[in-house]
């Protein structure tokens, strides 16, 4: 089961969906931005019990922040947009500067 709240409500529960071998799916419900969703996820077996993930589930459970993504600065790399390069350029850091 997939265990979930909006802004602190009380848990509600979305069955998941079996997508083949070990993997399920589920879609949480739209939420608006500048909300924060938690959500858990419990199994119930009958030797083990029930199991959350994270383990202390609703006491302590993931989270996401709903929003939109604003780019500042987009560069594809295909024109030159005044960067440079210096330092060695196979497998290690580069450092990167604009003039």
């Amino acid at each position: 089961m997939l265990r979930y709240r909006d802004d602190g409500g009380s848990f509600q529960t979305i069955a998941l969906t079996p997508a083949g071998g070990t993997n399920y799916t589920a879609t949480l419900p739209a939420a608006l931005c500048g909300s924060s969703p938690e959500f858990f996820f419990q199994a119930t077996g009958d030797l083990s019990g029930t199991v959350s993930l994270p383990s202390d589930g609703g006491a302590d459970p993931f989270s996401a922040l709903v929003g939109q993504l604003d780019t500042v600065f987009a560069d594809n790399f295909e024109t030159n947009q005044g960067w440079t390069v210096s330092g060695p350029v196979s497998g290690q850091a580069l450092e990167v500067g604009v003039t």
